[in-house]
């Protein structure tokens, strides 16, 4: 028989398992079928050099560049423009190119490249947070199977 005291823990657990959900299933170190092409690096590798639609302007793709401390990942990158100076603020943008389709991302100018063009930027990091919250859930399901305590009555 249940305790009032283990009833309410137990739907407090319930409740909040029900608002965070499974931080595991939402990992952005795998692509998964889930994850739109936009928003991994390896789509966006072959269209350098091309062009992109950003809010009715044509900007090029300059470059797919690393975040500092994660080189390589398919989770975490930025994106280099380059276009007309003044073309577009530093806002959400609809995006539209014929291998990714139409999306919204958040582009900056950054800086002038050779006084003629700008440079604008897009950064993409899903990897924030994911490993801490997958690796403090594994800490604590095994200090929880080796610590097994007995319960007391309240």
């Amino acid at each position: 028989m249940l305790t009032r005291r283990q009833l309410l823990a137990l739907g407090a657990t319930a409740c909040l398992a029900a608002v965070l959900g499974d931080p595991t299933s939402a990992t952005a170190t795998g692509p998964g079928p889930a994850v739109a092409a936009y928003l991994r690096r390896a789509p966006w590798l072959p269209l350098v050099g091309g062009a992109v639609s950003i809010s009715g302007v044509t900007l090029w793709l300059a470059e797919v560049g690393n975040l500092p401390h994660l080189a390589d990942r398919d989770d975490a990158f930025r994106l280099e423009f380059t276009g007309p100076p003044g073309a577009l603020p530093s806002a959400t943008h609809l995006f539209g190119q014929p291998a990714l389709g139409s999306f919204v991302m958040f582009i900056s100018p950054v800086d002038t490249v050779a006084g003629t063009d700008q440079r604008y930027e897009v950064v993409v990091d899903r990897s924030v947070g994911v490993a801490s919250v997958v690796q403090r859930q594994k800490t604590e399901r095994a200090s929880q199977g080796s610590s097994a305590q007995p319960k007391m009555a309240s």
